[in-house]
Order: C-alpha cells, then sequence, then structure tokens
C-alpha cells in the first residue's frame, strides 16, 4: 500500500538525520525553497492525509503542527487544514488558544476556515460546560455569535456547503433566496480559493445535525439583522478587502485536490477495463491448467477406478 510506503519513506528520512537535527523541539528549520527539502514536505503532507483516512485524527493533527515548524512559510497550506484536523480530533480548545496565541497576531478569525470553525469549537465547548452543570460565567462569545460574524464575513461559504454537503431541506431553499447569500464568488482571487479549500476539506463534518441547526439559525438571525440594518454588510465587505487586499491569488500553489480527505473513486469504464482484464487472466489461467494437468506430480487417478 502507498500508505505503508510513505511510513517507510519517512522512518528511512528519520534514521538519516543529523544528531543535532531536532526538528521537534520547533528550533530547526527546512526549507521548502530547497528542492533536497521538497520531497520531506510532500511525504509528511501525504501521511497527514493517510492518518485521517485511517482514523487517527489526533496523529493527523500532530502532523500538520509539525508541518509549519520546518517552515514557517506554510508552503504546504497546512494553516488550511490544522482546524479540520483538530475538530476531528475534538481538540476544541487547543484550536481556540492557537487562534489567539498564534505569532501573538490574533488575525486567524479572519480566514475562512478558522471563521467558521472557531464557531464549531465554541459549540462542542458550550455542550462540554453545560454537561458539568458549570455555574461559571464566561466571557467568550457564543457559538451562534461567532457563526454569525463568520456568515457575515463570509457568506459564500453558505451557497457552496448547501450545494457540497449537500443539504436539501427546504428552509436552505429559503434562505438562499436572500441576496446576501446568492454570490458564488467575492471577487477576490485569494479569498475564493480559500473559500473553496474550506468547503473541500471541512463540508463532511457539516452532515452533523447539530452544525446544521447552528448554521441555519446563525443564517437567519444574519437576515434579520440585514433588514433591519443593510449597511452592516458594507461594514464587513471592508473587512474582507482589507485582510484580502491582494488582487493576485496569493494561495494559487494550494491545490483545491490536494485538501480532499475522501478517498477518489475509479472511473467506472476503468473498473470495466480491470475486470475484464482479470477475467481473461482466469479463463488463461485455467486452460493452461486443462493443457497441462498437474504437471510435475502423480498421474490423476482413472475415474473408474
Amino acid at each position: 500500500m502507498s500508505a505503508d510506503a510513505i511510513s517507510k519513506y519517512l522512518y528511512a528520512l528519520e534514521c538519516a538525520w543529523n544528531p543535532m537535527f531536532t526538528p521537534f523541539k520547533g528550533d530547526c528549520q527546512v526549507k521548502y525553497s530547497y528542492d533536497e527539502n521538497k520531497p520531506l514536505f510532500i511525504a509528511l503532507f501525504t501521511h497527514m492525509k493517510s492518518m485521517d483516512r485511517r482514523g487517527c485524527h489526533r496523529s493527523a493533527l500532530e502532523v500538520c503542527k509539525f508541518l509549519p515548524s520546518l517552515d514557517t512559510d506554510d508552503p504546504m497550506g497546512a494553516m488550511f487544514c490544522i482546524d479540520y484536523f483538530a475538530v476531528r480530533a475534538e481538540e476544541y480548545a487547543w484550536l481556540e488558544r492557537f487562534s489567539e496565541e498564534y505569532k501573538s497576531d490574533n488575525t486567524l478569525w479572519l480566514f475562512p476556515n478558522f471563521s467558521y470553525s472557531l464557531a464549531v469549537c465554541r459549540l462542542y465547548l458550550e455542550k462540554a460546560e453545560s454537561s458539568k452543570d458549570s455555574a461559571t460565567e464566561t466571557t467568550n462569545a457564543t457559538s451562534t455569535d461567532l457563526m454569525k460574524q463568520a456568515l457575515m464575513l463570509h457568506p459564500m461559504v453558505l451557497k457552496k456547503l448547501v450545494a457540497k454537503v449537500p443539504l436539501k431541506e427546504w428552509v436552505w431553499t429559503d434562505i438562499l433566496k436572500n441576496a446576501f447569500f446568492q454570490a458564488d464568488e467575492v471577487g477576490i482571487p485569494s479569498l475564493d480559493h480559500l473559500i473553496n479549500i474550506y468547503v473541500e476539506s471541512n463540508h463532511i463534518i457539516w452532515r452533523l445535525p447539530e452544525l446544521q441547526n447552528l448554521l441555519r439559525d446563525a443564517a437567519q438571525l444574519v437576515i434579520e439583522t440585514l433588514r433591519q440594518n443593510s449597511s452592516e454588510k458594507n461594514d464587513w465587505a471592508c473587512v474582507r478587502k482589507e485582510a484580502f487586499s491582494s488582487d493576485k491569488n496569493e494561495y494559487s500553489h494550494l491545490l483545491i485536490s490536494d485538501f480532499s480527505y475522501t478517498l477518489p473513486a475509479a472511473p467506472p469504464e476503468n473498473l470495466q477495463h480491470f475486470m475484464a482484464n482479470a477475467r481473461m487472466g482466469d479463463v488463461m489461467h485455467n486452460e493452461q491448467d486443462l493443457v497441462q494437468p498437474n504437471e510435475g506430480g502423480p498421474a490423476p487417478r482413472d475415474v473408474a477406478n
């Protein structure tokens, strides 16, 4: 299997490391710009996806954390899937803390993947706190507030999620009739690309009923808010434009297909060709057995005897 080959490859690389090379301490840099280093990044990224497909979500998260530590430029786009692995590994509190402390710059929430995933994390943390009957008050925003903020900042995500999940209830049709959620693209190349990456990588978690309820309630609140104050959407548009000011796609090197964690299915024509070849091989093997029965072995017994 390719997953086993990748594991052996990474083991061989680790065995070849210089004793002074201690990347797990976070004090070593391996720049992706050098061609000699690129296979390491590609192998780690592939291994991370393999761990997720095996159900080892925490292991996949740890590999995802490791990638940006090797090169702070994040050439593989680990920052755009680390939230997915954190949610799958149920590391909700860690993702909240990480988004606040990363590079001492509290702007990760501006990215579409973090804006939506932080709302998801807050929902599950609220459930955990309520199950403990905790009477302590928290200053954190509620999951509904965070989801409403995410929808105001990146409303295009909703339409893409409804199509990708898919969400077929009538309520989503009514929500998408609102002009605020009808746009297919933002018009900012970098942001449009990141939204497509988020929907491709995270759509599977939106099949959970509790997350669909959160998304639906927040979307209805957004519609009601804009009905009362339509100028608010212009304020969020200014935030988007300021956060993603480049006219070029700064993330064009990241392929959307690389952030798909579902196993690709072979085309039907390829499967039919494979089955036909397999049947032909069985026929030829059986014919060879009839022509040369028990070659090198004892003669078959006479049926009459």
